[in-house]
């Protein structure tokens, strides 16, 4: 239900309307430049500041009062479609007027200093078109190679007052974009041009020492504003960015960096201590792990590629490792059946996983803190997140320290600074979520949700029969947690089930009881394989397998069946034949056939996880 994409793209006609309000301004003060050597009275600087002034302030007045109306009509329908009143509703305002308020603002005044400088010279215009293209808010756009480059960090920042990717403003966690950093950067663009404009008009004294107090108060508004840019240079843009998929992609194209050998893996992880200390955009970690220990030369752990590894020691010493991808591997020693290891390790704030002062997301899916597994973290050869998890065994979990107090997680909080719990996979997610009690639930959702009582009736129905089916079908018994978690920040369509929560990521932009099916398919790999091993997962006939049963299920409670198209599975190239004979082997057979079929194939899948 992503009823926040209503604003996906409208910077772009933002950017349109900023060219027609630069070139009104232009050809109304052009007039201006006409008049400066036959005016010869001494207030025609104050005259000229107090016109530019007024027009300004029409100019204001106007777009705030258009953008008002519009917001208001927005509310309106949120309203209708009775999302609550929330935080919701603030950052539309804020992102409203960051990206679009300010920047007509902004354009009103290249305008106006164009014609200053240029009076009505075809230059001026050039100039004008010039600096709407480089500076404009889809200057990101025209010049994408030059920013994902070099970044968007630092200095770079201040190159750009619009939205990395225009057609995403919205992510569910963190919101809309907008921050401080980002007010406080267009404000400087626009304080920088009030200092030109002030210079410009200021030359037109007839006394040469008040052009020159001019030019030094302008110098001084220059330092300031080269004092205070410092704060516009933080960014909240590079939190679920999909614009990142091909980075991601190159990181895990097959053959991948490193898979341990099995030996690497004769262990068991028996208690997991994390201990956490919140710092800027990062956590620092300390996970202490007690394991028992099979052989004794050197063993593998499964940690997401984008944290850094500060030390691992083994029974109170530091050992040498390697990091490869998503491994380390390192040696150990020890005498005993049990060995201590600790890993020492950065989250840190990434474009998949935010990780803020104010925003953390780190799903059970995802290999957060060390975990025994034989295979990369996401599936090779695809071209977006695809995670691929271990979670076999449970294991005793504690952590410990900075967590904040509205954590949404899936162990049981213990005093103010622990959580415990025997989990296979932790969750631990904050940012812009509401949690609602509706019945026996507690339902999980983004604030620009619409309240559960408008949806979950006929999702919670569609659940149990989904339960119902799979029980019958391969005797395997569910059942719904209290606990339900529906954000899905990335787009994904993944889903965990164990005892303490679900984690159901529809990824879907409809409300969700207008796509049940799609319900139905993103819950079958949670109830069937949320406690297997990497290694089934990532058997091409396993994604098959989930999209023909969830056709089956489909068929079988008479919703409309999600074909099984072999593009929508995210295989390699390397298995696409394979994967297209499974499927018109399966959609050739009647319903009754399909069924033998998939029991046949759950057979076979099991047994390559034994």
């Amino acid at each position: 239900m992503d009823y926040a994409s209503l604003l996906n793209g409208f910077v772009i006609p933002v950017q349109g309307m900023m060219l027609l309000v630069a070139v009104y301004m232009y050809r109304l003060v052009s007039e201006e430049v006409q008049y400066r050597q036959s005016i010869l009275f001494p207030d025609i600087v104050n005259i000229q500041y107090q016109r530019i002034f007024s027009i300004l302030l029409n100019h204001v007045i106007f777009m705030g009062t258009t953008l008002l109306i519009g917001l208001l009509g927005l509310f309106l329908y949120y309203q209708n479609q009775e999302i609550p009143w929330s935080t919701f509703q603030l950052d539309v305002v804020k992102h409203a007027l960051i990206f679009y308020f300010l920047p007509l603002i902004l354009a009103a005044l290249w305008g106006i200093n164009c014609a200053l400088m240029f009076g009505k010279r075809k230059t001026g215009m050039l100039a004008l078109f010039l600096v709407w293209v480089l500076i404009g808010p889809l200057n990101t756009e025209f010049f994408s190679d030059y920013f994902y480059k070099g970044g968007f960090e630092g200095i770079r920042s201040l190159l750009f007052i619009g939205p990395i990717q225009p057609g995403h403003v919205h992510a569910q966690l963190s919101g809309f974009l907008g921050n401080e950093a980002l007010f406080i950067k267009n404000l400087l663009h626009i304080l920088l041009q009030c200092v030109f404009l002030f210079l410009l008009v200021g030359q037109w004294n007839l006394r040469a020492s008040k052009r020159t107090l001019t030019v030094v108060f302008s110098i001084l508004g220059l330092g300031v504003l080269v004092f205070v840019s410092p704060l516009a240079l933080a960014n909240n843009q590079l939190s679920f960015d999909r614009s990142f998929d091909s980075d991601l992609s190159k990181h895990y194209k097959p053959p991948y960096t490193f898979v341990p050998e099995q030996d690497a893996l004769d262990y068991k992880i028996q208690k997991m201590n994390l201990n956490m200390v919140q710092e800027t955009n990062a956590l620092r970690v300390e996970a202490d792990m007690l394991m028992k220990v099979s052989q004794k030369q050197s063993i593998s752990l499964s940690l997401w590629h984008e944290y850094d590894v500060n030390a691992v020691i083994v029974n109170n010493r530091k050992v040498k490792f390697k990091r490869q991808g998503d491994f380390i591997s390192f040696p150990i020693s020890s005498d005993s059946s049990t060995t201590n290891v600790t890993v020492r390790y950065d989250i840190k704030n990434s474009p998949y996983f935010a990780l803020t002062k104010d925003i953390w997301y780190l799903p059970a899916t995802l290999n957060w803190y060390p975990v025994r597994q034989s295979q990369p973290i996401n599936r090779l050869g695809v071209e977006t997140l695809d995670l691929v998890g271990d979670r076999q065994r449970m294991t005793d979990v504690k952590i410990s320290g900075d967590i904040p107090k509205d954590i949404i997680t899936n162990l049981k909080r213990q005093g103010e600074r622990s959580l415990v719990g025997r989990v296979a996979g932790v969750t631990m997610m904050q940012g812009n979520i509401k949690v609602y009690e509706y019945e026996e639930h507690e339902i999980v959702t983004d604030v620009s949700w619409s309240m559960p009582q408008t949806y979950w009736q006929s999702v919670q129905k569609t659940l149990e029969q989904t339960n119902a089916v799979v029980q019958r079908t391969f005797d395997k018994q569910t059942v719904v947690p209290k606990k339900i978690i529906l954000v899905s920040p990335n787009e994904e369509r993944n889903s965990y089930l164990d005892d303490a929560h679900l984690l159901l990521q529809i990824g879907t932009t409809l409300r969700l009881d207008q796509s049940l099916s799609e319900v139905v398919a993103t819950y079958v790999p949670g109830i069937l394989w949320s406690n297997s091993s990497s290694e089934v997962k990532v058997q091409p006939k396993w994604k098959v397998f989930n999209a023909a049963f969830s056709y089956w299920i489909q068929t079988e409670l008479k919703l409309e069946p999600i074909e099984v198209d072999p593009f929508f599975l995210q295989q390699s190239n390397l298995d696409m034949k394979e994967v297209e004979r499974w499927i018109k082997e399966f959609m050739d057979y009647d319903h009754k056939q399909q069924l033998i079929l998939l029991k046949k194939w759950y057979s076979e899948l099991n047994e390559t996880e034994k």
